[in-house]
């Protein structure tokens, strides 16, 4: 019975790939099949322009937001203005605490305000340049105190304290997901750092570090995941046996170009240190982008006096705390650090062959330059194994 479905399979396999040679036979000789394009089908005016796409992206929104005006016109002021509904719930606590407690309004405030609330940050988007703190909107200031009396100090034992943090994690970090994965651009770096900024104060002053949100974890996951696609699109360095000593040839300037977009990107990565996790920021930084590819392309480079300041911009652009914890070299930065060790001993190879005294003065000054950077990430033993070999 085995050998039988065995032998229908082989057949069925065959059939279809006389199916697939049979349509592209018929392609060619001019028999197109109907699951390839026509030419009827083929549009006849250009796609619209990046303005005329963003002009029509700009209308929507604006309309968007103009009918989101109109949502509680049909609604009476004490279920469709947050300060009439906290004062409700207010009157409610103050007067009758027992009964508040009994039918769990705590756990009940946050589903009764987020709607009230989504509806006033619908056009919230904290990364555009011109968006207000969400600590400006009417919703915080009013939610702020709710609870307290006048002159009397907030109860630490009140959970009702905890409603602005609860609904930061149930509300806010869902919408700034949601802005990661479809409007944020990992490569730009005026908009990585309001998001960042803005992350680094909900992290520190609302989200709760002991315990584990799912939010966080998945706006943490959206993060990763995004410069993850732009390390993979954007980060192209070519290995090519065709590289030039000279830097103006077309090649070089197409290399030093991509060279830059990476230190780029580096930088944007690095900036999010403080949000994300050490293992995160050194696994997409280091791992991920310096080793694979900037190290990479450094070793197969023939202009090693370029290949000194192209470092230089590296180093620039690590965090100072990751030197100031210990006095040894980051494990994280062996393979980085072994490159200028075999950088400094290739130069003094090349001071020998030099001509002329500005040259062997152009290339000492290269190696102490080098040996400097050594020094900046804490690589000590390399540095005395360079200096002894020198010797």
């Amino acid at each position: 019975k085995q050998w039988y479905q065995r032998r229908v399979r082989g057949r069925n396999l065959r059939r279809s790939v006389q199916q697939r040679l049979s349509i592209q036979v018929g392609v060619i000789k001019g028999q197109p099949e109907s699951r390839y394009a026509q030419p009827q089908d083929i549009p006849r005016t250009c796609p619209d322009s990046d303005e005329e796409v963003e002009q029509e992206f700009v209308e929507k929104y604006n309309s968007i937001v103009d009918r989101s005006e109109s949502v509680m016109t049909d609604v009476r002021d004490e279920y469709s203005e947050i300060t009439f509904v906290k004062q409700q719930f207010e009157k409610w606590k103050l007067q009758q605490s027992e009964s508040y407690k009994n039918a769990y309004i705590t756990q009940c405030l946050p589903l009764v305000f987020s709607p009230l609330l989504r509806l006033e940050m619908l056009g919230w988007n904290p990364i555009q340049p011109s968006c207000p703190n969400f600590e400006e909107y009417s919703w915080f200031l009013c939610l702020m105190t709710y609870g307290y009396r006048e002159g009397q100090d907030p109860s630490t034992n009140d959970p009702d304290t905890n409603l602005i943090p609860i609904i930061v994690n149930k509300v806010l970090l869902p919408k700034v997901t949601k802005l990661i994965e479809c409007c944020w651009d990992p490569f730009s770096t005026q908009q990585t750092k309001r998001l960042s900024e803005l992350l680094v104060l909900l992290f520190e002053d609302y989200v709760p570090k002991k315990k584990k949100s799912a939010e966080k974890d998945k706006l943490i996951q959206a993060i990763q995941h995004q410069i993850e696609q732009l390390i993979i699109h954007e980060a192209f360095l070519p290995f090519t046996a065709e590289r030039s000593s000279n830097p103006d040839s077309k090649i070089e300037q197409f290399l030093s170009f991509q060279y830059m977009k990476c230190i780029k990107i580096l930088k944007n990565i690095l900036l999010w240190e403080g949000v994300l996790s050490s293992d995160i920021v050194f696994k997409l930084s280091v791992d991920s982008l310096l080793n694979r590819h900037l190290v990479a392309f450094l070793q197969t480079s023939q202009n090693y006096m370029d290949n000194v300041e192209k470092i230089d911009m590296i180093i620039k652009t690590f965090p100072v705390s990751w030197f100031e914890k210990s006095d040894k070299l980051l494990p994280q930065l062996v393979s980085f650090a072994t490159y200028l060790a075999s950088l400094v001993q290739i130069i003094e190879r090349k001071q020998t062959q030099c001509a002329t005294d500005s040259d062997r003065k152009l290339h000492k000054t290269a190696i102490r330059k080098v040996m400097s950077m050594l020094l900046r990430i804490n690589a000590m033993d390399l540095v005395r194994k360079a200096a002894t070999s020198g010797m």
